[in-house]
């Protein structure tokens, strides 16, 4: 009877702690001795502009670090950006164009090395798009990026883009729900003592069907390496259907949210994402935090 009463306070006490005084998991650590490589997009969805003369907004962002103990060219000239399992020829022609700073041929031992490359004119037939970047010693986790008509374009009877030989393939969307949903992170790489710069994840959900319906986004989770979070809270953005209840046929919506919360501690290490509803699953998205040395 002593032990059964002994464990029960201590079951008493552990749930009168707070979460984030709570036993946590440790964070899962990149392989040592190699290149780890991130890869985010600015979004998870694009919706092309309305005039036919606008070119869409979308930033890829990379980042390469050495976990090594001595200095490692990661031959970022060399690398490759794959989309749907095939090379996009341009990719060569844009890393050419540096930016070729520190740690562009040798990168120090723990050292590290980010940009982003503006690649929206890379995304201009709607579609499901799955990219990695790869390398001779890495490939980054793959995002997924989902690209829409403008809304008033098909109202208008204007017919979206279809690929042309030299566009990267595409993908269906899955076909399992109606609807699909995205998120995407800031950037790959959160370095732990930078300041106070916030870490906003971007989620997207869409309608595919031909009727109104409710996502039930908001009693959504957000799970952080397999554990679930509380619920995402953001601003929607305005879009062909706002709000964040019923969205309309074919139609989408967006917001970003300061990652916070007892599960993200911001201690070094590799975080997987996922947004998870009564009827939808986001694709994982992958960062990295490390301590600047």
């Amino acid at each position: 009877m002593r032990i059964t009463l002994l464990t029960l306070l201590a079951l008493v006490a552990l749930c009168a702690l707070s979460p984030a005084e709570q036993p946590q998991n440790p964070v899962p650590q990149p392989e040592p001795g190699k290149i780890w490589a991130g890869l985010s997009s600015s979004m998870p969805l694009l919706v092309l502009p309305w005039s036919q003369t606008g070119r869409p907004q979308l930033d890829l962002r990379f980042a390469l670090v050495n976990d090594s103990d001595k200095p490692n060219d990661p031959e970022i000239a060399e690398s490759r950006l794959v989309i749907n399992g095939k090379d996009w020829p341009g990719w060569h022609t844009t890393v050419a164009k540096g930016p070729a700073g520190d740690g562009w041929q040798a990168l120090r031992p723990k050292g590290y090395v980010q940009f982003e490359k503006p690649l929206g004119h890379v995304f201009t037939v709607p579609g499901v798009y799955k990219v990695s970047w790869q390398g001779k010693n890495f490939q980054s986790a793959e995002v997924v990026i989902r690209v829409l008509p403008d809304v008033r374009s098909t109202q208008a009877g204007r017919v979206p883009p279809t690929a042309k030989a030299s566009d990267p393939p595409l993908s269906a969307p899955a076909a399992q729900s109606p609807f699909w949903a995205g998120i995407s992170v800031d950037r790959p790489l959160r370095i732990r003592n930078e300041g106070g710069r916030p870490f906003t994840v971007h989620y997207a959900i869409v309608n595919d069907s031909d009727s109104g319906a409710d996502p039930e986004q908001r009693s959504a989770r957000l799970f952080v390496n397999g554990l679930e979070s509380p619920p995402p809270v953001g601003r929607v953005r305005a879009g062909p259907s706002p709000g964040a209840s019923m969205i309309s046929p074919k139609g989408f919506n967006q917001f970003g949210s300061v990652l916070v919360g007892p599960l993200y501690r911001g201690e070094p290490g590799v975080y997987t994402l996922s947004w998870k509803g009564k009827n939808f699953q986001s694709a994982d998205v992958v960062f990295r935090v490390i301590t600047e040395n």
